[in-house]
């Protein structure tokens, strides 16, 4: 999906604040946050447009509270549902648990790291041993 299609299905509007937003002004918010607690991914579904200062303002907040704070009083349900149907009609399925494969990617990522300093810290000795023979 392309910027103009995700403005298009939300109308040109701010998903929370409703304001309206163009391809200038667009700022994505992820619904599901992408950190190590939460491990929202970076995928249409999770990826919805908003207003640089919802962006701003949403951070670490469920977007159903969020959109409480910001959505005037009558509007709030239809926004919650456009913005679920967004989340189905791309598929992305926000209760699906990464963490099992996530903490082990963690530990992979620290092990390959770890291999990584001790190879070059091998090859730096190496390098240093060579030019001292050579400097003999």
């Amino acid at each position: 999906m392309q910027k103009d299609q995700l403005l298009e299905y939300f109308g040109c509007q701010c998903c929370f604040c409703n304001v309206e937003i163009d391809r200038k002004t667009l700022s994505q918010d992820h619904l599901i946050p992408m950190n190590k607690t939460h491990l929202g991914l970076h995928a249409w579904g999770n990826v919805v447009p908003c207003c640089q200062r919802c962006n701003n303002e949403k951070q670490q907040k469920p977007w159903q509270v969020f959109i409480e704070e910001k959505a005037h009083i009558d509007d709030v349900e239809r926004r919650k549902s456009l913005i679920n149907s967004f989340v189905g009609d791309m598929r992305y399925d926000p209760a699906l648990s990464l963490h099992k494969y996530a903490d082990s990617l963690y530990e992979d990522v620290g092990a390959v790291a770890t291999t990584l300093i001790n190879l070059r810290y091998k090859q730096a000795e190496e390098a240093i041993k060579l030019l001292m023979t050579s400097n003999l």
